[in-house]
């Protein structure tokens, strides 16, 4: 798939893992997890904030946790999941794509937000500060504020407030991207 600028994809990973059970449950969701693509040197690549990759990071060519960026196709090659995708429905001009990279490359290697993580188990009854924080970034936080960087959605929306299931149901909705598609895998989930 020739996969653009914009694009967002949403991961619904196995519930073996703690961290994954409790973002699922916290919405009564699939994803757990989402990431945004946008071309950097020549390729697009899947730009995420997680600490579950197994895949190297296209940037540093090294497994690390938080902000990373990684090839899409083997990114969802060895996923142990399903994954789905959504297409903004107006394509990002090429102004929008350069705004956009240089937003991600300014966050890259920034630490995987672990408190948005655990404000996603309901029992916790945590909620985001009222400020905004962007040492950290939890993956739906990180995508909802590079998409209020270059305009596509209000700003007037806190991103540490944002969850997986909210970029996934909430964009399409709002027609700002089209609904989600399985990606068909080409190794066993």
């Amino acid at each position: 798939m020739p996969w653009l600028s914009g694009d967002i994809f949403g991961f619904s990973g196995p519930v073996t893992q703690m961290q994954t059970l409790a973002i699922r449950l916290r919405d009564l969701t699939r994803f757990s997890h989402v990431a945004l693509c946008c071309e950097y040197a020549g390729q697009v690549l899947l730009w995420e904030s997680t600490t579950l990759c197994n895949v190297p990071c296209f940037i540093c060519g090294k497994l690390h946790s938080g902000t990373q960026a990684t090839d899409p196709e083997t990114r969802v090659k060895n996923y142990h999941g399903s994954v789905y995708w959504m297409r903004l429905r107006d394509k990002l001009a090429p102004s929008e794509v350069q705004r956009l990279a240089y937003w991600l490359i300014r966050e890259y290697g920034k630490p995987y937000d672990m408190k948005q993580c655990l404000w996603s188990i309901p029992s916790l009854h945590l909620y985001p500060s009222q400020g905004y924080d962007d040492s950290s970034w939890f993956c739906s936080e990180q995508v909802w504020a590079a998409l209020q960087h270059v305009k596509r959605i209000p700003v007037d929306i806190l991103a540490a407030a944002m969850r997986p299931a909210h970029v996934m149901r909430w964009l399409p909705r709002w027609g700002v991207y089209t609904a989600p598609q399985k990606i068909e895998q080409t190794c066993a989930t």
